[in-house]
């Protein structure tokens, strides 16, 4: 995706396109700078800007663009309604999935994962399986999930458990982590906050079969406003606090502190079924 205007040859790096926010230019601001800043410092404090805000006024600091403009980590910039420019053909288009047909399209091979992950504004638990069998599959697509979110400073795990009563079994639970740091940048966004205490978001479920990427099964679970209101949270102060060099240790500790997953469940701070 091009702007449909040519841009300075300085910013053109930092041009980038997003379904939910359109065209962006990742940027610094200029009151997030203080001090003898590293390159890492700086691309910690990127946050994406309609690109009519920024040509109206910015500055280049050591190759990053930087902007001198009131900004809300929940709203974003004051002028974002009217500035915010998206593709007249494709204004946030969304890719159609279709159960019996490719997850992504050419895409026919992937690496085994389970992962929950907020991007673009939806929340997804994406199970990656081998040539799952037909129960699995069955009970991704309808049994009842349980799900928790555990907090432990900036890390976020989704606990979650699907039951089959009838069988008296558990025979899909795990957690994933998340940070938002790690999600691509023109697919980062933070979700919105409210206070009115009934706001509830979707949580879209994807099976997809690791040796075909064939999407195999496909649903949605209503998130409770309490489970809504504490997850966008954690993502929201999450995203305030860079990634830790250690961040993968403490998820190895975690690991090691709960190696049943029920346990896991009954410390999470909040919970939800669906």
């Amino acid at each position: 995706m091009k702007y449909h205007s040519p841009l300075p040859e300085e910013i053109k790096q930092w041009y980038v396109y997003t379904a939910k926010s359109g065209h962006r230019i990742l940027c610094v601001i200029k009151s997030d700078i203080a001090g003898d800043m590293t390159e890492s410092d700086y691309e910690e404090r990127l946050v994406s800007v309609p690109v009519k805000t920024v040509l109206r006024s910015y500055s280049m600091e050591k190759g990053f663009v930087v902007i001198d403009c009131e900004y809300d980590p929940h709203r974003g910039f004051l002028p974002e309604d009217e500035e915010r420019e998206f593709e007249p053909d494709g204004d946030n288009a969304k890719h159609e999935l279709k159960v019996g047909e490719l997850y992504y399209s050419g895409r026919t091979e992937w690496p085994e994962a389970v992962e929950y992950n907020y991007f673009s504004g939806t929340h997804e638990l994406r199970f990656i399986l081998k040539n799952p069998s037909k129960y699995v599959t069955e009970v991704i697509r309808k049994m009842p999930a349980q799900l928790g979110i555990f907090l432990q400073g900036d890390i976020i795990l989704l606990v979650y458990k699907f039951t089959d009563y009838k069988k008296q079994l558990v025979p899909v639970t795990g957690y994933s982590p998340f940070s938002i740091h790690l999600v691509p940048g023109n697919l980062r966004t933070l979700p919105q906050l409210t206070s009115d205490g009934e706001h509830t978001e979707e949580l879209r479920i994807h099976l997809i079969d690791a040796d075909t990427g064939i999407l195999r099964a496909a649903r949605s679970i209503t998130l409770s406003a309490e489970f809504t209101a504490a997850l966008c949270s954690a993502i929201v102060e999450q995203s305030s606090t860079p990634l830790s060099e250690d961040y993968n240790d403490r998820l190895l500790e975690i690991d090691k502190r709960f190696p049943d997953n029920e346990i896991l469940m009954e410390h999470c701070n909040q919970r939800c079924t669906g």
